[in-house]
């Protein structure tokens, strides 16, 4: 499926889609843009007026001009907001993971640093409330919640993290609403 034909197709089934349940859509959605692109995404909210459709590349640097070339080529549908790539929302929101609750306002982060190439962004996140057998969820959860937090392209230019569960065990973690901040900090230092 080309560009101009997802679009079409959208066009065609707009005031449907504006309608039906936002998992719906998402589904519907994401398989034609999969048929562009087996990289990106699609996340859709509730109803509300107007509707946001991000198209996403899940935080892979490499599909984010795919998922800007796509969301440029959009024509105007009335009652949508096409946005590219995430947005960053901020941490003010808690997260339930197969009855893991996260309030990610309550996370702290460590920067972590790499001697063979300072470059590299690396964060250790603390999450309060964890306990050490709550790996898999967390290992699914972290990356939902950087990129909510910071956005995609922020969460895009961490090369690793990782996490902790529980507080940090020292008073020199930052809270995570300094996470972006420090992202812009670190690339305009290493002039990346």
């Amino acid at each position: 499926m080309s560009i101009d034909e997802f679009w079409q197709w959208m066009s065609d089934r707009s005031a449907e889609l504006l309608e039906a349940d936002g998992q719906e859509v998402a589904d519907r959605v994401e398989e034609r843009l999969r048929d562009i692109d087996a990289r990106i995404g699609v996340e859709v909210s509730g109803a509300a007026e107007p509707r946001e459709m991000i198209i996403t590349a899940w935080s892979d640097r490499a599909a984010f001009d795919v998922v800007r070339d796509i969301v440029a080529a959009a024509p105007p549908l009335e009652g949508w907001e096409i946005i590219a790539l995430k947005p960053p929302r901020g941490f003010e929101f808690a997260l339930d993971l197969d009855g893991l609750h996260i309030d990610a306002s309550e996370l702290m982060f460590d920067p972590l640093s790499a001697q063979e190439d300072p470059r590299l962004l690396g964060v250790r996140v603390y999450v309060p409330g964890a306990a050490d057998d709550d790996d898999e969820r967390l290992n699914r959860a972290l990356p939902l919640i950087l990129e909510t937090g910071i956005g995609e392209e922020a969460a895009a230019q961490i090369d690793h993290s990782d996490f902790i569960a529980g507080p940090p065990h020292d008073n020199k973690a930052l809270p995570i609403e300094q996470l972006l901040p420090y992202v812009q900090w670190h690339r305009k230092k290493h002039g990346l």
